[in-house]
């Protein structure tokens, strides 16, 4: 074993002790014994906590910890330890936030728990920072297979999507997510507001206050959707008059909201618009 000899020229390397417990996790896979498979996985381990404990004392090792950790937690997944892998996952990821085995091992400790939609925002995760990956692709199509049967979780799943990215400014991505989550969904309003706010962000304001109004429809007793519409109604070409219709619509649902006072120095504003213009 090319990693062993290494191992025998210099002991106390590193990233031989990763690659030498890598290995052994391959070969522990691979055999059909369980006697000997347990005895592989435990050198495996000692190899990588090695590994760990030489890169400590090395400040500018944080990508080599990561992946340390994430061998071990592979190690603790092969043995259906669950709990143990998402320990040492998290202690991966502290390291290396965007290391994506780490990501995607989360992701199948969590899915082992029971909780595949957890799993399926991890595998989501690992493609978003590694579209190509293989491995959190097939994870990805199979937890969705799984999640067929429940079109409320799937839904909520693509919104928690659809969030992320707009908070990541990436709109037209967005919005295939809250498409789709309305599509599984057509009468959760939830879906409507992310469609209505992914397109006014992107300057789309028709679009927007369709999506806004529809979400009302649904909802109506939703308040994000009247303060949306107004906020919309606000930019350029303003609507004063619709700007006080949704502002005092959400007012009257929310009476002590945080943004109360800003919404009625609004709708001053709107109405004194109105009257120079002689509107009614």
């Amino acid at each position: 074993m090319e990693a062993g000899r290494a191992l025998a020229i210099a002991p106390a390397y590193p990233d031989v002790h990763r690659t030498l417990s890598k290995t052994l996790r391959a070969l522990a896979n691979a055999e059909p014994g369980s006697g000997r498979r347990d005895e592989l996985r435990r050198e495996a381990i000692e190899e990588a906590k090695t590994a760990l404990e030489l890169l400590s004392a090395d400040a500018g090792g944080a990508l080599a910890l990561a992946d340390a950790w994430s061998v071990l937690g592979g190690l603790a997944l092969d043995q259906k330890d669950a709990n143990a892998a998402l320990q040492d996952f998290a202690k991966s990821l502290e390291r290396a936030p965007a290391f994506v085995p780490a990501v995607i091992g989360t992701g199948v400790a969590l899915s082992m728990k029971g909780d595949p939609k957890a799993g399926l925002q991890r595998f989501e995760q690992a493609l978003s920072l590694d579209p190509g990956n293989a491995e959190a692709r097939d994870n990805a199509d199979l937890t969705r297979r799984e999640l067929t049967g429940d079109p409320e979780a799937l839904a909520n799943l693509h919104g928690v999507n659809g969030s992320r990215l707009l908070g990541e400014r990436r709109y037209a991505e967005a919005l295939v997510e809250f498409r789709e989550a309305a599509r599984l969904q057509p009468r959760a309003a939830r879906a409507y507001l992310g469609i209505g706010s992914a397109l006014a962000a992107q300057g789309l304001r028709d679009e927007a206050i369709a999506s806004y109004q529809h979400a009302v429809e649904l909802e109506p007793s939703d308040p994000t959707a009247q303060m949306n519409l107004g906020i919309v109604y606000l930019s350029e070409p303003r609507d004063p008059a619709k700007v006080i219709e949704h502002f005092r619509a959400y007012l009257r649902l929310v009476p002590d909201g945080p943004q109360r006072a800003q919404m009625e120095e609004t709708i001053r504003q709107m109405e004194e618009s109105l009257r120079r213009s002689g509107k009614p």
